[in-house]
């Protein structure tokens, strides 16, 4: 798992996609969001995305629906050849494990290694939180504008100014 544990942003390989997903829970609002980014090889944003989830679930739960979505968001795209990042080790060790888990957790768990399996260009990777800011922010964002989709020219302002000073 080459990558594993970055602390800072690494280019993929050449004609690869890397996919930065985070989640983020909204107490106040009993509800939690996704945020996710696909960026190209040469780190330029191809698209981002924020989905907004009523009802408050686990921060473990929300990570693991995150990789379930941009594993959906690939196939649905048809994008080959693709690395879906996340900040949550647990997420990322229990997709990768076979241990099977009795639990709601689980049962997303299953459905990501199942989409894995179909997809055998897309791989999963841990990224330190300092590495995922992007996905973070919006995270953080799908409060604010639920279910969008965004090009680089139309994510929110707080995302914005962390891609412009990002560099590879």
């Amino acid at each position: 798992y080459d990558g594993d544990g970055s602390c800072v942003r690494v280019k993929p390989q050449e004609s690869m996609i890397k996919i930065s997903v985070d989640a983020a829970t909204f107490q106040e609002f009993n509800a939690s969001g996704i945020g996710m980014v696909a960026r190209d090889d040469r780190g330029d944003v191809i698209l981002a995305r924020t989905m907004f989830l009523e009802g408050l679930r686990s921060v473990e739960m929300v990570e693991a629906m995150a990789v379930k979505e941009a594993l959906s968001w690939i196939k649905n795209q048809r994008w080959q050849k693709v690395i879906v990042e996340s900040d949550s080790l647990v997420v990322i060790q229990a997709v990768r494990s076979k241990v099977h888990m009795k639990s709601p957790f689980g049962e997303i768990i299953l459905a990501c290694r199942s989409m894995l399996r179909e997809q055998n260009t897309v791989s999963v990777s841990f990224i330190r939180r300092s590495a995922n800011m992007v996905a973070h922010e919006l995270a953080r964002a799908a409060y604010s504008f639920p279910d969008r989709i965004f090009d680089r020219s139309s994510v929110p302002i707080g995302v914005a100014n962390i891609l412009d000073k990002e560099s590879y």
